[in-house]
């Protein structure tokens, strides 16, 4: 994260891309901390984590000439995917939003092309061998 910057030599990065995480998330807790109570605070700050990978893929590609990884930006985008499934079933059971929360990041993954048939018929021969 925001260490392995600092080993590139381009220290002066870190910080403003920590006070951007750190504003990010303190404004998102003032708007939604009131509108989704308890669920406000994760929500805050899966949307400050997005906004520090975000700036730390691309100050890395500028910085060391780093190719963000395709697998990278599908887990994020999988989990932006589960966290609205999650927003979506909130007021149902637990062990509802467990599976509608690893199902909405499975599809996100498919979807995003992080997971190949291959990968998915391995899993498949596997639990049913």
């Amino acid at each position: 994260g925001i260490r392995d910057i600092g080993v590139t030599g381009v220290q002066t990065c870190a910080l403003p891309i920590s006070i951007a995480g750190a504003v990010v998330n303190v404004v998102a807790n003032l708007v939604l901390i009131p509108r989704l109570h308890l669920l406000g605070p994760a929500v805050a700050t899966l949307c400050a984590e997005g906004v520090v990978l975000v700036t730390l893929v691309f100050a890395s590609r500028r910085i060391a000439r780093v190719e963000a990884s395709r697998t990278v930006f599908a887990a994020a985008a999988s989990a932006a995917l589960m966290a609205g499934a999650l927003l979506f079933v909130r007021s149902a059971a637990f062990p509802v939003q467990v599976v509608a929360g690893a199902v909405a990041y499975a599809v996100g993954l498919v979807v995003f092309r992080a997971v190949r048939r291959t990968d998915i018929a391995m899993i498949r021969d596997e639990f049913l061998a």
